[in-house]
């Protein structure tokens, strides 16, 4: 269950075109991330995910940029080399910080209600939900289980629509 949350989490992460040739991108001021979104393609029940991939990324099956329901963005925490991914300070952010997400149209502002870990087999955060609703995730660095070379936890982020 594991490999298939990272398979799925990896896939949503890879090329998302935008509309006019705008990219899609993401900033988060409070933990000075702004970066990208490209679009983790599922195959065979995962994301796919390059270890080494520097951006941040939409789950493919989740909702689209510009559409009602559970958007999912995740990126790495941690690369391969030990070396800080795009989300490495995702658990810094805090109840209330403002998330921009610009869907290669129109910048949406969402306010952070939730910040939390799952299990890394926890699978429900990325559900389909009702109305809109961003959802950020990533690696817990502090969960890593150097037995199994993989992360136990995942470190979740909820943003509401604002306004």
């Amino acid at each position: 269950m594991k490999r298939l949350f990272l398979i799925l989490l990896a896939l949503s992460l890879s090329t998302l075109t935008a509309a006019a040739g705008n990219t899609p991108s993401i900033t988060i001021p409070s933990v000075n991330i702004s970066a990208s979104i490209v679009e983790f393609p599922l195959a065979r029940g995962t994301w796919a995910i390059d270890p080494w991939e520097r951006r941040v990324g939409h789950l493919e099956g989740t909702a689209g940029l510009a559409d009602a329901g559970n958007k999912v963005l995740g990126g790495h925490s941690t690369l391969p080399n030990g070396k800080p991914g795009i989300f490495a300070n995702l658990s810094n952010v805090a109840v209330g910080d403002e998330v921009v997400v610009f869907d290669g149209v129109e910048e949406r502002r969402y306010t952070v209600s939730q910040v939390f870990t799952v299990s890394a087999d926890d699978v429900s955060v990325v559900l389909p939900t009702p109305g809109e609703r961003l959802t950020l995730i990533t690696c817990d660095t502090g969960s890593y289980n150097r037995n199994s070379q993989l992360y136990d936890r995942r470190v979740v982020v909820i943003a509401e629509r604002a306004g």
